[in-house]
Order: C-alpha cells, then structure tokens, then sequence
C-alpha cells in the first residue's frame, strides 16, 4: 500500500515546498488535459496533495497510519476486505447495501446506521447513530476490544 508521501515521491519528513513542487510536476505528467488515460492517478496525486498541505491532517497522530488505496480491482478489494478491522459506514441514507454486503462477504465485520439498507434483525452489524461521534468511536473501540464480538460479526 501506498502512504500520500509514497504516491507524490516524497519521505514523511519532506517540507510543504517539497509537497507543493512534487505535486507541480506530477501534475505537468497526469493532468487530465494531458495525460486522458490516467486520471484516476491524477484524482490519486491530487488527494494525496490536498490532505498533504493541511498542516493539521498531516500532524494528526492518527495519519501516520493512513494508506490511500486508490482504485482497487475486485481481487485487491476483497484482500482489503479480509484484512480490515471493521468496514465502518456511518451514512444517513443508503438506498442499496452494495458495499455493506461485499465487505460482510469476505467475513469483515460492520458498523453501520439502520439507514443503511440492510435487514437489521437478519443482518449481522454494529449499528450506531450516524450523527453521534460517540456511538461511532464505541463501536469501533468494542471492534478492537471484544475478539469474540468481531468473530461474531
């Protein structure tokens, strides 16, 4: 997997110059207006770049451990699927489960809202309030805490 420094060419202690002349020069490569056949490597390069340049998402402790996927083919997604700790989905409307369902098919366990399109007393979930930050960060934490829960799920 690829960190955002990985995908601008850069080392994780690279200055905002750095950041901001690798992208320049990326973008003169992948630019759409040049380069039509690689946009989903420029939509990469330019995500890569936007949360890079934020100081504060660059700082948070959390982003050391952050890989951008990119565009997955169906084998690469359900390895990613299999390896997750949880698929986490707080979404205020889902009219189809599509991806509920393809992660809960590779034995990934799931926190959702019971918007989410899913049966809930035939689907096996986690379900929290979509709004409340605390339900979300509980439910996780009960993910990562209780083996036999996560195996449940």
């Amino acid at each position: 997997m690829q960190t955002f420094y990985d995908i601008l060419g850069l080392s994780s202690d690279c200055s905002l110059d750095d950041i901001k002349n690798s992208y320049r020069q990326l973008c003169k490569i992948y630019h759409p207006d040049r380069n039509p056949d690689d946009k989903d490597k420029f939509i990469e390069i330019k995500k890569a770049y936007e949360t890079l340049v934020d100081e504060e998402l660059r700082n948070a402790p959390c982003f050391k451990n952050l890989n951008f996927i990119g565009v997955l083919n169906k084998n690469q997604l359900q390895q990613e699927y299999k390896s997750a700790e949880a698929y986490v989905f707080p979404t205020l409307f889902e009219g189809f489960a599509g991806t509920i369902i393809e992660a809960a098919s590779c034995g990934c366990p799931i926190i959702t809202t019971e918007c989410a399109g899913t049966d809930i007393n035939a689907f096996p979930a986690i379900y929290i309030e979509p709004k409340s930050v605390e339900d979300i960060v509980k439910a996780v934490k009960s993910i990562f805490e209780d083996k036999s829960l996560r195996n449940d799920l």
